[in-house]
């Protein structure tokens, strides 16, 4: 006869709370690009252009692009602004990212 298992841990989350297997988080963002940063547009609401490890450009509605770089410190997120582009280029704000961390 032998011992029956009641059920297995893995197929019991899997079939409750998602996939049993490793977590996919999805693909990984390529960097940014200069001509990607040139073509983007303004739209109604800003939006973000993510490089890495924080760095963000702001596209705001106006058309103005404005980086960023958001981290946390003693546990609340801030944030740290670079200044305009193309006045700071995508290699000094990544220069200047890498200054601040």
């Amino acid at each position: 006869m032998g011992i029956t298992r009641f059920f297995d841990i893995r197929s019991f989350w899997g079939l409750n709370w998602g996939s049993a297997g490793s977590i996919y988080y999805g693909a990984p963002t390529m960097p940014l690009t200069d001509t990607a940063i040139r073509n983007a547009k303004p739209l109604d609401k800003p939006y973000k252009l993510s490089d890495a490890q924080g760095l963000y450009l702001l596209i705001k509605s106006n058309g103005s692009k404005l980086w960023h770089l958001k981290y946390r410190f003693g546990g609340k997120e801030k944030k740290l602004a670079f200044g305009a582009y193309p006045t700071v280029s995508l290699a000094t704000a990544r220069k200047l990212r890498e200054e601040a961390l």
